[in-house]
């Protein structure tokens, strides 16, 4: 999440593309990337102690993502369309016609090659394809347990991307080119049945930092870099630190209304305020960033969550099945971020 909020500030605001050696861009995309790693991690973790029945587990697993996506996403155009808010800072607001804004609605931008009406949504669409792919994945890892039924995944998926790149296959299938990233997060799941080597956690934010460095050089590299991230992930030490974890916990909890709300905020400080004080610009940015995601978590976000788990414990109870509420993740220490691709 700060690799992308940061990454935007330079790159929209003071239109910065390179800190020294470090690109910006690729900079704010690795944040993505850890998140694709880390989302695929905590939900298959998720799906394994829902403890359903397969069809049941993964009816349950989509009602509850989809109340989670959707909700925040769908007020985030609708606001961008009524106050004419553009994709960036940089650009001005042309509207993109009724087919794109209900296709922003229904976050299958790249389905039908329509335009964000949001320059974070660009992810989210990917987000819910490889959702839909989960609960499959899941159940073939659980019944070929260990590391080598992910590492074909990985390889496969690799092959797939490789393949795109050099045919240049329509946007349509951009989830291919993200897939591996993906996987790396069930190569996690993988090694989880495997005992760990339990390293000191300080190592954990070194191979973060090798990620982001890994993507430096390249897209394609990326794929490696999250491979390792799932191979390393599970063997490390969870940090202990009281203070550090409660605050990655807040971050975690409002990360996603900072990502959709965090453009917003830049471009109504960054324009709509240019002729304000930089000192009352700044400390508006600074407040807003903070309260704004903090305001539609417990007003939008955590209501939605509920109506999610009761519904799809409702649906799961018709079927005659006990059915219990989804435990709370369990921690990853991550980043969870995303940012446009440059493929």
């Amino acid at each position: 999440m700060l690799a992308v909020y940061f990454s935007h500030l330079f790159m929209r605001n003071s239109r910065i593309d390179f800190v020294g050696p470090v690109n910006m861009n690729s900079f704010g995309q690795t944040g993505v990337l850890i998140f694709f790693v880390h989302t695929s991690l905590v939900l298959m973790l998720s799906m394994e102690r829902m403890d359903m029945a397969k069809q049941d587990s993964a009816m349950a697993f989509y009602v509850r993502r989809f109340f989670r996506i959707y909700p925040l996403s769908i007020v985030a155009v609708i606001f961008a369309a009524i106050f004419r808010i553009p994709p960036n800072p940089t650009l001005h607001y042309a509207w993109i016609g009724w087919p794109a804004f209900w296709s922003n609605i229904a976050l299958m931008q790249n389905l039908t090659l329509s335009k964000n009406i949001l320059g974070p949504l660009w992810s989210l669409p990917l987000e819910c394809q490889m959702y839909v792919l989960l609960p499959p994945l899941f159940f073939l890892v659980m019944r070929f347990r260990g590391w080598a039924v992910p590492f074909a995944l990985w390889a496969v998926s690799v092959v797939v991307a490789l393949v795109m790149f050099h045919y240049h296959f329509t946007d349509r299938l951009m989830l291919g080119y993200f897939a591996p990233c993906f996987v790396g997060g069930i190569m996690a799941f993988g090694m989880l049945r495997y005992p760990s080597l339990r390293l000191p956690f300080w190592g954990w934010p070194i191979v973060i930092a090798a990620t982001f460095a890994i993507r430096q050089f390249s897209f394609r590299y990326s794929w490696l870099g999250c491979l390792l991230l799932g191979v390393a992930a599970p063997q490390f030490k969870q940090m202990t630190q009281p203070i550090l974890s409660k605050v990655a916990a807040l971050m975690a909890r409002y990360s996603y209304g900072i990502y959709l709300a965090h453009i917003i905020i830049f471009y109504y400080v960054g324009v709509v305020m240019r002729g304000a004080p930089l000192v009352i610009r700044v400390a508006v940015c600074i407040v807003a960033s903070v309260v704004c995601p903090v305001v539609l978590y417990h007003t939008l976000e955590k209501p939605m969550i509920k109506v999610g788990i009761n519904l799809a414990n409702w649906l799961v109870r018709q079927r005659g099945i006990p059915s219990r509420p989804e435990l709370a993740p369990v921690p990853v220490v991550t980043t969870d971020t995303k940012y446009p691709p440059a493929l």
